[in-house]
């Protein structure tokens, strides 16, 4: 598998993640059965009782669906550039308490332990 593909994959799950009960039962099912679980076509096959192809045909409308919910309406790209940003804010703060706490003002101290307890409570 290539790197693409393992990307590829990565994505469509973490869209599933969001968007997966906007997809039938079914659909749930095998793309749940194929990228969460790393099932392969014929064994989701014979696992739920149809064809291969259906299988297949099931994974590209459900990646088709996930990718177009995504595109619409942006949660998880959303979500994850206000994850990075938090993580980025609690990495400042992590260096304002390195400072030396005789040079540090107690006030700047009190405001950005109260910060990251806010950005850890939202996120962490």
């Amino acid at each position: 598998m290539s790197d693409a593909d393992i990307e590829k994959n990565i994505n469509i799950s973490h869209l599933f993640d969001y968007y997966g009960g906007l997809l039938t039962e079914r659909q749930q099912e095998v793309v749940g059965l194929y990228y969460n679980d790393d099932l392969s076509l014929g064994e989701i096959a014979e696992l739920i009782g149809i064809t291969r192809q259906g299988v297949r045909n099931a994974v590209k409308k459900g990646e088709a669906l996930l990718t177009n919910y995504e595109a619409i309406l942006g949660f998880a790209g959303k979500f994850d550039a206000v994850t990075e940003a938090a993580e980025s804010l609690i990495d400042i703060i992590d260096k304002i308490d390195k400072i030396d706490k005789t040079v540090l003002d107690p006030e700047i101290k009190h405001l950005s332990d109260r910060l990251k307890y806010a950005i850890q409570a939202a996120f962490i």
